[in-house]
């Protein structure tokens, strides 16, 4: 799709609608592609993420498979690199968007952006990655264990994502899986 993007044959209108146009038009045949099957990676979700409503259980589910599983190691290492306040919130997020219309979710991830590109790890993650390139980022705080929700509970709170409680506040679907936010 990116690849599809750059090398858009035409020029882009200047007018919205019929910008828009064009772009689904040029677009549709990569968006009707059928996505093939694969049971075993649909498991592996299903075992490491699915139902898991805090990042300490998903971590703690990849690191004890990580040394039979290159998948899990990697994704392990991958998470943990990861600035750990951005995992948590981004959890919440997908959590609490399950069954949302698109425009919901598009409005709170904007939000979300906002709120976090003014918090230290955002400028944090650039000075390791773009500034001194260390690869080293100094976050704060440096693991999902140590994310409360008091740091994003502002947040969360005006997003109605956890309730008075500090509780994840849930969706229709989520209803039977209550859990504690990290």
């Amino acid at each position: 799709m990116r690849e599809a993007l750059v090398n858009y044959p035409g020029r882009v209108s200047s007018d919205k609608s019929v910008a828009t146009q064009d772009l689904k038009t040029y677009l549709t045949p990569f968006l009707n592609k059928d996505i093939p099957s694969n049971p075993e990676m649909d498991a592996w979700v299903e075992a490491h993420f699915s139902g898991k409503f805090s990042m300490q259980e998903i971590m703690t589910s990849l690191s004890q498979c990580s040394s039979k599983d290159p998948l899990c190691n990697d994704t392990y290492r991958r998470l943990s690199e990861c600035s750990p306040s951005s995992l948590v919130l981004t959890l919440s997020l997908l959590r609490r968007n399950e069954g949302r219309p698109l425009e919901e979710v598009f409005a709170m991830v904007a939000r979300a952006a906002g709120f976090m590109i003014r918090r230290a790890d955002y400028f944090e993650g650039i000075r390791a990655r773009l500034l001194e390139k260390d690869g080293h980022p100094r976050w704060q705080p440096s693991t999902v264990e140590e994310v409360s929700s008091d740091e994003l509970f502002p947040f969360l709170k005006t997003m109605n994502i956890v309730e008075s409680t500090g509780r994840v506040a849930l969706t229709p679907g989520m209803q039977n899986s209550r859990k504690e936010m990290d």
